[in-house]
């Protein structure tokens, strides 16, 4: 596997307070939080809402963020596909599993943490590196192998994950 990006780089987002404001009006607006309407789940304490689903909301201004980190640590001109996105929800005891982002057109993969509060799990990489703050953005390799811990708290953790991908 062929990526530009060898490492994980963390980033603060700037507009997080709007971006919460947007995601959570959006989740509440299509019944999401209590586990209702999802598109589908993992477990039974995560769900994810994918872009395809009708109910999705666009996000523009983030995804624009992402190119425009993509291009500042690749220094790369061609255009990509930031079409694939997705909200996960994990609620209390929710997790995922040890997974990573790649295939033939994916050359990245990037998680906004949204909404993170205190022990609801962290983004756990293969050689233990944590990512867990709140207000981050961080784009890594797409065969990076990683997890997100489980959610031991009584709250909702959510983030924004998606994928950069080639569009030829």
């Amino acid at each position: 596997m062929n990526n530009i990006i060898d490492k994980v780089h963390s980033f603060s987002v700037e507009d997080h307070e709007y971006y919460k404001d947007v995601v959570f009006t959006a989740i509440n607006q299509a019944n999401l939080i209590n586990g209702n309407g999802f598109a589908s789940t993992n477990n039974d304490y995560a769900a994810t809402l994918h872009k395809r689903d009708n109910r999705w909301f666009q996000i523009p201004k983030l995804l624009k963020l992402v190119d425009e980190l993509y291009k500042q640590i690749t220094n790369d001109t061609v255009a990509h596909d930031y079409k694939n996105y997705w909200v996960n929800i994990y609620y209390p005891k929710g997790s995922q599993g040890r997974h990573f982002h790649y295939d033939p057109t994916t050359v990245a993969g990037w998680c906004y943490f949204l909404h993170v509060p205190e022990n609801s799990g962290i983004f756990l990489t293969d050689d233990q590196t944590e990512y867990k703050e709140e207000g981050k953005i961080i784009l890594f390799p797409s065969d990076l192998w990683h997890e997100v811990t489980e959610n031991k708290s009584k709250d909702n953790r959510i983030t924004i994950s998606g994928n950069i991908q080639k569009t030829s």
